[in-house]
């Protein structure tokens, strides 16, 4: 699996053998989306539809894990960016959605549990950077919701029942 952006439409290559390089802002825009292949190859396909941006994926039960948003506009990290589970031939699902930006989503060895990033938080008794973990039919919990510092990165130990993370604490 791979994430690319959309092809160019022929008008837009048109537009740039013309070397018409006007820039229409929020308009047209170019989404990411998630790619598979086969493993023994072939033509690749795209799974995720093109309303949304992906920035972030992982192997998830019996289907994908996204991390989403609404435009692939770089300013979109302030807005909520919901997870996804799709599931061919299934109807989406967002199991997650957080208030700030969501980031870093791994997936146990076996694909059964999620972990990922929630950073943000404005008061004073939220916290910065957040870990949460979705696990088997389990509501998503926040592990980290009494730490103060930062975190830079969350990975699975390859039992798949453990979190290993970086993190900043005071200087």
């Amino acid at each position: 699996a791979y994430l690319t952006s959309d092809p160019e439409t022929e008008e837009q290559e048109q537009r740039k053998k013309e070397r018409d390089d006007a820039v229409h802002h929020d308009q047209n825009y170019k989404y990411t989306r998630l790619w598979v292949v086969a493993a023994e190859g072939g033509p690749a396909w795209v799974i995720t539809s093109p309303d949304y941006q992906v920035h972030n994926f992982a192997w998830y039960k019996e289907g994908w894990a996204l991390v989403t948003s609404a435009t692939p506009s770089p300013d979109d990290f302030i807005e909520p960016r919901p997870i996804r589970w799709l599931v061919e031939n299934q109807p989406e699902q967002i199991p997650w959605k957080g208030s700030y930006d969501t980031f870093n989503l791994v997936s146990s060895s076996d694909g059964q549990q999620l972990a990922w990033h929630h950073a943000g938080g404005t008061g004073p008794n939220e916290s910065v950077d957040e870990v949460w973990v979705l696990s088997g039919a389990e509501e998503p919990r926040c592990l980290t919701a009494d730490y103060g510092g930062g975190i830079i990165w969350t990975g699975w130990h390859p039992d798949g029942d453990s979190l290993l993370l970086i993190a900043i604490h005071n200087t």
